[in-house]
């Protein structure tokens, strides 16, 4: 199962009968005992949750059946800003997920405009743009779109 981006919950093993069960044919007839199993690992954005289940009859039988749960997951960005000679250089992570716009605005004052700043360029896991000094204040943001 593939949860997508950044999931509100990501499922654990569940013994409840309705989620789970067994029947063994064994002369006995006991009823199977249930158990399950969860390993997590991740692989840079990925997230993969393994369940194994595991049912063992009074006889000794098992089965084991095994869910693999794989989801996506994004931290939130961290700006990054300084010089580079006459340039101002901006660079952020590229996002795992959901792009972040860059944004800039010449002042803080209420009522602030924000409008796109250039488009950076991606290399190296980061996300760059570089703009030159210019005469006045710039204020960046990352919004995500």
């Amino acid at each position: 199962t593939n949860l997508g981006c950044n999931p509100a919950s990501i499922p654990v093993c569940n013994l409840d009968p309705t989620n789970v069960f067994a029947i063994d044919d064994c002369p006995t007839n006991d009823i199977p005992v249930i158990t399950c199993a969860s390993v997590d690992a991740t692989n840079g954005c990925v997230r993969t949750r393994t369940l194994t289940y595991t049912a063992t009859g009074g006889c000794g039988n098992t089965a084991t059946k095994t869910t693999v749960i794989t989801w996506t997951v994004d931290t939130l960005p961290v700006l990054s800003i300084g010089l580079q000679g006459t340039n101002v250089v901006v660079s952020w992570p590229v996002p795992c997920c959901n792009p972040f716009v860059l944004e800039q605005t010449p002042s803080l004052t209420l009522p602030i405009t924000w409008t796109p700043a250039p488009t950076p360029i991606v290399g190296g896991g980061s996300n760059t743009v570089t703009v030159p000094i210019g005469t006045g204040n710039t204020f960046y943001r990352l919004r995500y779109p």
